[in-house]
């Protein structure tokens, strides 16, 4: 079962940093912001796919967060 971890006060401090550039990035829109974070989350999301199948045994991925498909 998927349980979320509380970011420490660093993590806290440089998630927000990365977000006010992301933001900043794209002209202060918000939402534009938001979808190009979600488009290269699953970029990425997509290439450790590629490498785990490419290399069996390599990367273990697991579904079984709060966002999982059953």
């Amino acid at each position: 079962m998927y349980k979320e971890t509380p970011l420490t006060v660093a993590e806290e401090v440089a998630l927000q940093h990365a977000a006010e550039k992301l933001i900043a990035r794209h002209g202060g829109d918000m939402l534009k912001a938001l979808k190009a974070a979600m488009l290269h989350n699953g970029y990425l999301e997509g290439q450790i796919e590629q490498i785990a199948e490419a290399v069996p045994g390599l990367i273990n991925i697991h579904y079984d967060g709060p966002m999982a498909s059953n």
